[in-house]
């Protein structure tokens, strides 16, 4: 077992040894993750639920959880390609499983889409963990443009890769991309833009927000 510090958890690297690989610090949730893993081999990856601490907003924030599932369960290869579910720091995955990723991209999105098409993913619905959203991070600062880009150019990678296997998933997906940069353009704008411009897509992103506030 490797702990990700330091190490490409990523999978750019052939040089990682060992059995499993971890992008989140050696901990109690790691201990019970693994434990799940040795038990299951069917399944190259475990993760787990986690706060989402907003460090950016100068208002009282609601304590947020990372994603709206209610119970253990196993995600599916649609929920991973149709949006960010699994917080980075809850990564568990077997070092057999990783697959080559696309040098353009990197990061736990295409990772956990490489370890789908090897095996099961399981859930573990339980905060162990804490995301921070704070004025440096990478999911702050996103520029919309560019994400979508990269998004589209990765998906339709992916669509090679699997053959087509998922290609209605996968252009359902990159649809959605390119509606999110329209509604973060409009955004920018005025608060209230996409509420004129996009109100069905922006009422929408509003309910899938509320369900991750407890």
């Amino acid at each position: 077992m490797i702990e990700g510090a330091g190490t490409d958890v990523y999978g750019h690297s052939n040089s990682m040894k060992g059995k499993i690989a971890s992008v989140l610090n050696l901990d109690k949730a790691l201990s019970k993750i693994f434990l799940f893993m040795e038990k299951n081999p069917d399944y190259s990856m475990c993760c787990h639920n986690a706060i989402v601490l907003n460090q950016v907003s100068t208002k009282r924030e609601r304590i947020k959880s990372f994603n709206y599932f209610t119970q253990n369960k196993e995600i599916t290869i649609s929920e991973i390609i149709n949006d960010w579910y699994i917080p980075t720091a809850s990564i568990l995955y077997r070092i057999s499983a990783r697959k080559v990723t696309p040098s353009f991209f990197s990061g736990d999105y295409i990772l956990s889409l490489m370890l789908a098409s090897a095996g099961k993913i399981y859930y573990l619905n339980e905060f162990m963990s804490v995301y921070r959203l704070n004025r440096g991070g990478v999911s702050v600062n996103v520029n919309a443009k560019k994400w979508s880009e990269q998004m589209c150019k990765l998906l339709n990678w992916y669509n090679e890769y699997t053959q087509g296997k998922h290609d209605p998933i996968i252009q359902a997906r990159i649809k959605d991309v390119k509606l999110f940069e329209k509604y973060c353009i409009l955004r920018k704008k005025g608060i209230l833009i996409p509420f004129i411009l996009m109100p069905l897509y922006t009422m929408e992103r509003i309910k899938i927000k509320l369900q991750s506030i407890y």
